[in-house]
């Protein structure tokens, strides 16, 4: 797991967030943070539904009818997308989120 930061066009940090792989945080236009800025955590709840929102956003295709996604992968997907739904009941503090898996993105 590592912390990731969000900038803007100069590189002004919008947010700080940790992820498990490079490939989940790149996905989400996130880039490493390194250990000299020692960002804190700092999110709220409003800030975790924001992330999950966009990230459901981000996958709505995945399950439309006409998506090219097998009917095992719209399962997959389903269930990632759930589990997105679910982050603000599963977890007690939005320091303590654990994104779920996005599906077809390998696991280190």
């Amino acid at each position: 797991m590592g912390r990731y930061k969000l900038v803007d066009d100069n590189n002004v940090i919008l947010n700080v967030a940790e992820f498990d792989t490079d490939e989940m945080a790149t996905s989400f236009g996130y880039i490493p943070a390194t250990e000299e800025e020692n960002i804190p955590l700092n999110i709220t709840w409003d800030d975790i539904r924001e992330q999950r929102n966009k990230m459901l956003t981000d996958c709505d295709w995945t399950i439309l009818p006409d998506s090219p996604k097998t009917t095992d992968e719209k399962t997959q997907w389903t269930t990632y997308r759930q589990s997105l739904r679910d982050v603000t009941t599963t977890f007690s503090t939005p320091d303590s989120v654990e994104w779920p898996h996005i599906p077809g993105v390998p696991i280190p």
